[in-house]
């Protein structure tokens, strides 16, 4: 078994960076579009579909959240936003 050996004498603390990083992955929806996008890249849309209960605007505001700490990239796709069929 491994043990590790305090570095000083003084309070056990942890440290900023890894307070701050689960604090942000904590945050509500984060930790869930990770994980999902961990499969592979997806569009907004299947985004949505694949989480159950997040509101576009939520996701919207969680996936800027997440590209401004470079989590996950945005690639903007040309053509229309949505597509329509005759019947």
């Amino acid at each position: 078994m491994t043990t590790c050996s305090p570095i000083d004498d003084g309070p056990r603390a942890c440290p900023g960076g890894l307070s701050r990083a689960f604090a942000f992955l904590g945050k509500r929806w984060n930790g869930m579009i990770l994980g999902t996008l961990a499969q592979g890249p997806a569009g907004f849309a299947e985004l949505a579909r694949a989480l159950p209960g997040i509101s576009e605007s939520v996701l919207s505001d969680r996936l800027g959240e997440l590209a401004r700490v470079d989590l996950v990239s945005r690639t903007v796709r040309e053509g229309p936003r949505w597509g329509s069929a005759t019947s």
